[in-house]
């Protein structure tokens, strides 16, 4: 792993405003936390209210565990699957900080994942296509800086 992502990934551990936008028209509003399980592993906790197009809104949560090793390769699994990786992501460092795409099928749907992050704010937009899925997912995290 690069000293500069080394350094980045270590400065995860916060928390971040999270901004969800999925294409049917529902929006998720919230919270990422970021707890280090090791120099390379954080568990990820997302927290906040689902809205629906139905008007309704809705508590809404989900962990993610993201382990990244030497080769740049950033590993995102479920909590309680770490067996069975959700992303791999192969990370490629640009001007404007790192960059990487994964996919993964589901069945027959197949997960698209796009992921950039830069010093103050990440995102991962997700394209999920299938005979059972047709949907996009643009999720925004920005750091929280305490006052």
């Amino acid at each position: 792993m690069s000293a500069a992502f080394e350094f980045y990934f270590k400065s995860l551990t916060s928390s971040w405003s999270l901004e969800r936008k999925i294409s049917s028209g529902e929006i998720f509003n919230g919270k990422a936390v970021f707890e280090a399980k090791s120099n390379t592993a954080f568990l990820m906790r997302e927290e906040g209210v689902l809205s629906l197009t139905s008007s309704a809104s809705v508590p809404a949560s989900k962990c993610w565990y993201w382990h990244c090793s030497d080769s740049m390769i950033l590993e995102i699994t479920y909590d309680q699957e770490k067996d069975q990786p959700y992303h791999l992501v192969n990370l490629i460092e640009k001007e404007t900080g790192w960059f990487g795409t994964a996919d993964h099928l589901c069945g027959a749907d197949n997960y698209c994942g796009e992921y950039q992050f830069s010093v103050d704010q990440f995102s991962i937009n997700q394209t999920v296509v299938g005979p059972n899925k047709d949907y996009s997912v643009s999720s925004t995290y920005k750091r929280i800086y305490s006052k």
